[in-house]
């Protein structure tokens, strides 16, 4: 952990009560289009660069979210699109 440098600065908190709200950090979704649940979590595991690791990590946790978001609601469009055409399909305009 970094060292506040500051004069007469006492650190109260202890590692622990620190690093807390990092630990719990994570993302979560639910999709509609999709009828999905997507989730993910920091692994709070060895964080070799202390809070910026973890930041790090609930970062990813939230990208991979994000992503897996757009692939299956992108997919559910696509899916939708499909149906719709196979049950009316658009007429060859021929004049």
């Amino acid at each position: 952990m970094k060292t506040n440098h500051q004069r007469g600065f006492k650190e109260t908190r202890t590692s622990r009560d620190v690093f807390q709200k990092y630990i719990a950090g994570g993302s979560h979704a639910f999709l509609e289009l999709s009828d999905r649940y997507v989730a993910a979590c920091a692994t709070s595991g060895d964080h070799a660069n202390g809070k910026r690791g973890i930041a790090k990590d609930v970062a990813g946790a939230k990208k991979y979210v994000r992503s897996r978001t757009r692939f299956h609601e992108n997919a559910a469009t696509r899916q939708l699109a499909e149906q719709d055409v196979s049950r009316n399909p658009v007429p060859s305009g021929g004049g």
